[in-house]
């Protein structure tokens, strides 16, 4: 008697998963080729233009590329390919919990002023990962990148400034976002270190789910003066890049402050973790030691002192591109920075 066909064997399954992986590996690289386009070629050059045709081109670059973005980032309606192969950290498997992980991150927006915790606890012997950059951050974040782009999916945008992250808390998180994660963070997770951590801006973009993942981490919410904040540009400036929507605009300044209030939102929008401190990036500067008792009574060990300026503290005041938009008040007054007078 012949046997009939079984629908889930692999071997009768894997020319149409191997189309499915060929046509996602397509849309991965041609993404990165658009991103290094952007970022390598264009962006650099028209940052060389006076402000209006800077802001033009800018504007208009943007209005083209997030559909495209958002096309290329799009499942396929195809049954999905599997996960790119990733190296999974010791003792955990595709599926496993991860809530029992302790870990230190560094929650904050790009220009925050996180490099000076990441070089405090890299200093103080906290592992941070097999490979950082300048600023202290875990390299390469590309697999974190696809995360932020997989939660974005999650987030509706209600118009103006508004944005609805109420389905972050309560669908499942799916594993293609745990397997990213985990590929990103491979370096920390396999380490035998006691104390172990990790810091890049755009872990706020995902924060609700990293969360979710690692309950038990302790979170260092870092936070500066808006106003400073948005003084330089970063790569989450353009919210798009991470397919989250958002007003459009061909002002920069006001690009950057849309972008810091998404971040600022995002946070507030999520339930506050067992372990978390609030850290002002000024009392840092200025206060170090006494700041620096309170992060050593929240994280249950010493930590080195480093060497910082004070004259990063209110750049703002003499940028004469500063600039103050009324959304900061909510968080001006929650942190205490004064807010300009009116006329």
């Amino acid at each position: 008697m012949t046997k009939p066909l079984d629908s889930t064997n692999t071997q009768h399954d894997s020319p149409l998963r191997g189309i499915a992986a060929q046509t996602h590996n397509l849309k991965l690289a041609a993404r990165s080729w658009v991103m290094a386009l952007y970022y390598t070629l264009l962006r650099p050059l028209i940052l060389l233009l006076p402000s209006g045709p800077q802001a033009w081109c800018l504007n208009h670059i943007h209005r083209a590329r997030a559909p495209l973005l958002r096309l290329l980032d799009r499942k396929s309606e195809e049954r999905p390919p599997p996960p790119p192969a990733a190296p999974i950290p010791s003792g955990l498997i595709e599926g496993e919990d991860d809530s029992d992980i302790k870990l230190i991150t560094i929650i904050g927006r790009g220009h925050s002023g996180t490099r000076a915790m990441s070089h405090t606890l890299y200093a103080s012997g906290v592992c941070m990962g097999g490979l950082l950059n300048d600023s202290g951050d875990l390299m390469p974040p590309e697999s974190l990148y696809g995360a932020c782009r997989i939660l974005a999916r999650h987030v509706v945008w209600k118009g103006g400034l508004e944005w609805d992250f109420s389905q972050l808390h309560t669908i499942p998180v799916p594993e293609e976002f745990r397997t990213l994660v985990r590929t990103y963070l491979a370096s920390v997770l396999n380490s035998k270190s006691a104390a172990r951590g990790w810091k890049l801006p755009e872990t706020t973009l995902v924060y609700p789910w990293i969360v979710r993942m690692f309950p038990e981490t302790k979170y260092i919410f870092w936070i500066r003066d808006p106003r400073d904040c948005i003084l330089g540009k970063h790569l989450t400036d353009d919210l798009a890049d991470f397919g989250i929507e958002y007003p459009q605009t061909e002002d920069v300044m006001l690009q950057r402050a849309i972008s810091w209030k998404y971040q600022y939102d995002i946070v507030k929008a999520t339930p506050r973790p067992a372990n978390w401190i609030e850290v002002r990036f000024e009392d840092f500067i200025l206060d170090q030691e006494k700041t620096l008792a309170r992060l050593e009574e929240f994280l249950g060990m010493n930590l080195a002192r480093i060497v910082v300026r004070r004259d990063a503290v209110g750049r703002w005041k003499q940028d004469k591109s500063a600039r103050y938009f009324d959304f900061f008040a909510p968080a001006m007054d929650e942190y205490h920075y004064p807010a300009p007078k009116r006329a």
